[in-house]
């Protein structure tokens, strides 16, 4: 049985946790399964990571504003359906959705009589602020309405008051409007899929409420494997931030936060995090600067696989502020295994994983809220987790190929 993971971002290109649930599933499937991976390059067609045989295809080069809103195909359906006719997979599974792989893809697999699968791993494939914060400040329900998400879209592209009045009349009236063209892909995905896969609750529920049958979605969420470590003895509450260097991410929240404590001695702060792409680099240097306000506050970039035990040896919480619906994120999978606590914004896929007093605490997305909390824990004993709950990397590919097998 040939099974093709399709994907823009892989290992060595690229990092991250929809990378990380691709090559769990990839690694643990059986080797019946004959897994290969299919991605996106310019110059090379093929690869190997870690015994992975990685496949490429040229991305599309049409970026016309049709073709990026899905009204025209990409340019690169030609060489992809040719591919698939060469390898002539059993399986195929989606987990990005852009121009490069899109609902044009999937209908030629699905078309072909290929089992065609599509993982969420974003918000962005509901909401398209990519959020799910209506106007960027309180919880969206998740349904996409012409009005509501119109108006939402409208306000956060437009401030002058006469364009934003014409984008809001196009969001609503233009059959091309995003919201329009937004709930005409719900049903392209699930008329083009054997099941959609989504990594959270909370997407169940949005997609479902957005016209797809809950029968056609199943639920297979990311993982860590458990890991023993000796936590480093200290005389501070030692906060982590481990991810990217995002506005959304909401590490300007955590930092402006601390420096606001009355007992900011009694609190560490250590940051791994990613190099900014350059449209944040302003946000990093303000963040640099703010940081210089807490007494010990250390940083890191780009931290390996190994280096990983250490970070966590020295926390004793992971703080996770983002200011949106996450569908992990797998660094609340990452600090668990781990046995470190999490502190998280009470939204999406945190909420679903942090039990407040249990394995973490959780704060609405404000800096007042995550102040509240701070000034308690630097009071009271380190919350400590359950030794008895265990994580593994094999949960991934157990739980897809019980989907696989429907």
């Amino acid at each position: 049985m040939k099974t093709l993971l399709i994907t823009d971002y892989f290992y060595p290109n690229t990092a991250g946790g929809t990378e990380k649930y691709i090559y769990l599933l990839a690694k643990f499937l059986p080797q019946n399964y004959k897994v290969s991976i299919l991605s996106i390059s310019e110059t090379a067609s093929s690869a190997i990571y870690e015994d992975l045989e990685i496949f490429y295809i040229k991305p599309n080069s049409d970026h016309r504003r049709d073709t990026i809103r899905g009204i025209f195909p990409p340019n690169n359906l030609v060489e992809f359906e040719k591919f698939i006719d060469i390898q002539k997979p059993d399986i195929v599974h989606f987990h990005t959705l852009t121009t490069n792989f899109n609902t044009y893809h999937f209908e030629i697999c699905f078309k072909k009589g290929i089992a065609t699968y599509f993982s969420s791993h974003i918000p962005g494939h509901i909401c398209l602020r990519g959020d799910l914060m209506f106007h960027g400040k309180t919880a969206c329900d998740g349904k996409v309405s012409i009005l509501k998400c119109g108006l939402c879209i409208a306000k956060n592209s437009e401030v002058n008051p006469i364009k934003l009045s014409a984008r809001f009349l196009f969001n609503i009236f233009s059959a091309i409007s995003p919201v329009k063209l937004r709930k005409k892909l719900f049903k392209e995905i699930e008329s083009n899929t054997t099941k959609i896969i989504t990594v959270s609750e909370w997407q169940k529920e949005f997609l479902t409420k957005n016209g797809i049958n809950s029968n056609h979605i199943r639920i297979c969420r990311q993982t860590a494997q458990s890991s023993e470590i000796r936590k480093e003895n200290s005389t501070t509450t030692r906060l982590g931030y481990l991810g990217r260097i995002d506005p959304i991410k909401g590490l300007h929240l955590l930092i402006n936060a601390i420096s606001k404590l009355n007992e900011t001695h009694k609190i560490s702060l250590h940051i791994a995090a990613v190099y900014p792409p350059p449209q944040f680099t302003s946000y990093f240097e303000i963040l640099k600067k703010d940081s210089e306000q807490i007494g010990s506050c250390t940083w890191q970039f780009n931290l390996k696989e190994s280096e990983m035990k250490s970070f966590f040896a020295n926390i004793d919480y992971l703080i996770v502020p983002s200011l949106c619906f996450e569908t992990g994120p797998f660094v609340i999978y990452e600090s668990l295994s781990y046995k470190t606590p999490v502190i998280a914004t009470n939204l999406g896929g945190q909420r679903e994983l942090i039990t407040n007093g249990k394995n973490g605490y959780l704060f609405e997305p404000s800096e007042e809220s995550l102040l509240t909390l701070l000034e308690k824990i630097v009071n009271e004993p380190t919350l400590k987790l359950p030794s008895d709950e265990v994580y593994s990397n094999d949960h991934i590919a157990f739980k897809m190929q019980e989907i696989y097998q429907e």
